[in-house]
């Protein structure tokens, strides 16, 4: 009977083996390699952060509607990948994806803790770092018997799929540490204001001691319970060999330094005019449209160290001129690449007056009339609009009048190069209709409609993208410079002389020539335009003069002209002079090449 009843039992449990077996079978079956696959891809490409970087590597503004910004593997420290494999899976390097022996040594000790200790509502786990991922990336946390086989069975096909490293990148990069943060970069930032390189170990200790309850480990909140638990994560990676018993020791005394939940501010330096045109930028870009809403991080041309420089300027200058502030949009471009260094914007988008009449639109008539073959000591018949006074004047002087122009002495808005220019700069919609009312221009569009004259006749593509990483740290773009000549170069170097009066050129042995710095400042009754350039570099800048009539323009602009003087490579201001372009001393009265008097100037033929 004893013997029927011991046969029965071992028959059911043996029954009971098979249908486990089965089970386990049937559900690493249905579990296909190629969905496990196809959901890491989809998880990788999760909710994450854009991140903005300026061109001196300044973190410029950061979004993110979850907080989770992406490292690879080899940007990981070290003592930080060791902090968590000692603090949840000391075998992680061993095992296949489950560890049998920490699984066994969790059973037999929460036994004991249930049945012998106080502390059997404290019952360990024996959960690998593989199956934490399994149990973000795929599961439910549900305690189910299917959900834990499931989870076992994931485990052990995704160390087949993915690898150690891939395994450990992904799960330091998807784990909750509290305060709203993913992964080890948002949590370095939250709670320490530091890239994960720049944090020490104790700090490494910190976050891997957070995974196990990570709101009860806040330190603002708990802060006892959160440093005894660094401390014993520093104790597991004395004894996994990873740390000293000195160090440890040592690093045990540090208190944890951490900001305040009130004291954290997400970075947004960028103005929203700034950040606007960078998202429209990023979009009209065809690889970027299809992981915009995945994580990026976009390396900007802005320069933070100059862009704060330009605004301690003006900070000053706002100080100074207490009762009236000044409102400005300002620019530094460069004229190599068409890169845009500085992007300053304080109060609203200023515009200015682009009428026929207007003095902006000025240079393009006097092109037009260079274009024609008229020379800068060439003259014509001209009146003067106040006295009505006809007389013969250079077209240099006619340039440099301040009582405005006669225009049928020079070619009109209709003239067909005229055209031709606004269109290749994108203002054509300017003459799209007939030009009897004013139109305005804001700083983009007049700095586009200068910037061909500036470069000799070069117009390069203006952006304020250099690259684009996706979140895992590859390149995905990179601005090409793109330049095409939409002027002559003798005549934008022609025009660039008038714009910056005949002093402006030096020339040198060896058939070289030298504009030095030009700088230009319009007074357009309620707004001042400045124009600042080297060779390599301009400056465009509306202001607002508000009520203050009395704004000292000429300091403001020896201030900007200094500006590009020390952002300007000096030696990359001789330029050889172009064939078919020649220079020759002429009288600075007459324009004439003879009887050149006290102070004779360059001119250009």
């Amino acid at each position: 009977m004893l013997f029927r009843i011991i046969s029965s039992f071992f028959s059911l449990f043996s029954l009971f083996l098979v249908i486990i077996f089965l089970s386990f079978v049937a559900i690493y079956i249905s579990i296909d390699d190629q969905n496990i696959k196809q959901r890491i891809l989809s998880d990788s490409l999760s909710p994450s952060a854009k991140i903005f970087l300026s061109d001196d590597g300044g973190l410029l503004h950061t979004e993110y509607d979850e907080h989770r910004i992406y490292v690879t593997y080899d940007k990981i420290p070290d003592n930080l990948k060791y902090a968590f494999i000692s603090a949840e899976d000391k075998n992680f390097y061993n095992h296949r994806g489950i560890d049998l022996t920490s699984i066994s040594r969790a059973f037999f000790q929460n036994i004991y803790n249930y049945f012998f200790t106080e502390n059997n509502n404290r019952l360990i786990g024996a959960s690998t770092i593989t199956q934490q991922l399994v149990k973000n990336l795929f599961l439910d946390s549900q305690k189910t018997i299917i959900r834990k086989t499931k989870e076992i069975i994931m485990a052990i096909k995704l160390e087949r799929i993915l690898g150690k490293e891939k395994i450990l990148e992904m799960y330091l990069n998807e784990i909750y540490l509290g305060r709203g943060a993913y992964g080890i970069v948002s949590a370095s930032d939250k709670y320490f204001n530091k890239k994960p390189l720049d944090l020490t170990i104790e700090e490494y200790a910190f976050l891997a001691a957070l995974p196990k309850a990570p709101s009860r480990y806040d330190p603002e909140d708990n802060y006892e319970s959160i440093k005894e638990r660094r401390d014993w994560v520093l104790d597991r990676m004395l004894s996994n060999g990873y740390l000293t018993d000195a160090v440890v020791g040592m690093l045990k005394t540090y208190p944890i330094e951490f900001i305040s939940k009130k004291d954290y501010q997400v970075v947004k330096k960028l103005n929203k005019k700034t950040l606007d045109k960078t998202i429209n930028e990023l979009l009209n870009l065809d690889k970027v449209k299809n992981i915009f809403d995945n994580g990026l991080i976009v390396h900007m041309t802005i320069n933070e160290m100059l862009t704060n420089e330009i605004k301690a300027l003006f900070e000053k200058l706002n100080r100074i001129n207490s009762n009236n502030l000044i409102n400005i949009d300002l620019q530094i471009t460069s004229l190599v690449s068409g890169r845009r260094l500085v992007e300053y914007s304080q109060g609203e988008e200023l515009r200015i007056s682009f009428g026929k009449d207007s003095s902006i639109i000025k240079p393009l008539y006097f092109l037009a009339a260079l274009e024609r073959g008229l020379e800068l000591n060439n003259k014509i018949l001209s009146t003067n609009n106040i006295s009505l006074k006809k007389e013969l004047l250079t077209l240099r002087s006619l340039f440099e009048k301040d009582e405005g122009l006669i225009l049928e002495n020079l070619p009109s808005i209709d003239n067909s190069f005229i055209k031709e220019y606004l269109d290749s700069v994108g203002l054509e919609y300017i003459i799209s209709e007939k030009f009897e009312n004013e139109r305005f221009l804001n700083l983009d569009e007049f700095t586009s409609f200068y910037y061909p004259i500036i470069n000799n006749g070069i117009k390069n593509q203006i952006g304020l993208i250099d690259s684009i990483d996706d979140k895992f740290g590859k390149q995905v773009h990179s601005s090409q410079e793109i330049n095409n000549r939409i002027l002559n170069e003798i005549l934008s170097i022609k025009m660039k002389s008038l714009i910056c009066g005949k002093e402006s050129i030096t020339v040198f042995e060896g058939n070289l020539y030298k504009f030095n710095i030009c700088s230009n400042v319009y007074d357009l009754n309620d707004k001042l335009l400045f124009i600042v350039f080297s060779n390599d570099y301009l400056l465009t800048a509306i202001a607002s003069k508000g009520n203050d009539t009395a704004l000292d323009n000429v300091y403001i602009l020896d201030m900007l002209t200094e500006v590009i003087n020390e952002l300007s490579n000096q030696e990359f201001q001789m330029r050889y002079i172009p064939n078919g372009l020649y220079f020759f001393q002429a009288n600075s009265i007459t324009g004439y090449k003879f009887n050149l008097g006290d102070s004779p100037y360059w001119e250009i033929n």
